[in-house]
């Protein structure tokens, strides 16, 4: 899968031929993707949305919008739920696709990249604040903030031995 900004699209690819299998439109701009399996979800940063595609079908099958915007990151936490940063409102933002509902957490420093652990843990980069966040996704709790040596945290990997990457 590919997202393209000026086409608020994506494409699906063959990964060893290259060939474009089908395109969807994304409901927005694509600024960030997840997979969780049957669906790919889009965090649209052009027009603050949050879109879900059947990967399958290769079909959108819903577009939500969220609540004080500016979307970059997007991860999906063990019980399905979509959790987005919000760079400016200095915010993350948890979609529950059960009851199409959103929490919001805030955090200082300007929250971009997100990566979330298979025991629900959130990690969010927090830009202008030199740190990365950690959160409970159950109770929304945070539960450390992390200085690093760098400026701008914006993307949070996490690696097969646990550990939690900011770049």
């Amino acid at each position: 899968w590919a997202g393209m900004w000026d086409e608020s699209r994506y494409y699906v690819i063959n990964g060893t031929t290259g060939a474009i299998l089908g395109s969807v439109e994304s409901g927005g701009n694509p600024y960030g993707a997840v997979i969780d399996g049957n669906n790919l979800w889009s965090s649209n940063r052009g027009n603050n949305t949050l879109a879900r595609i059947d990967v399958q079908a290769i079909q959108r099958t819903g577009t939500w919008s969220v609540p004080s915007g500016n979307l970059y990151g997007i991860g999906v936490d063990p019980e399905g739920d979509v959790w987005m940063g919000q760079y400016s409102s200095g915010s993350v933002a948890e979609f529950n696709p059960r009851t199409q509902t959103f929490r919001r957490i805030s955090l200082m420093g300007y929250p971009r990249g997100i990566a979330i652990t298979g025991a629900g843990e959130v990690f969010v980069g927090l830009y202008s604040a030199n740190r990365i966040a950690r959160i409970n996704s159950q109770t929304g709790q945070i539960i450390g903030q992390y200085s690093v040596n760098q400026s701008g945290v914006i993307g949070v990997a996490l690696d097969d031995q646990g550990f939690v990457w900011g770049v």
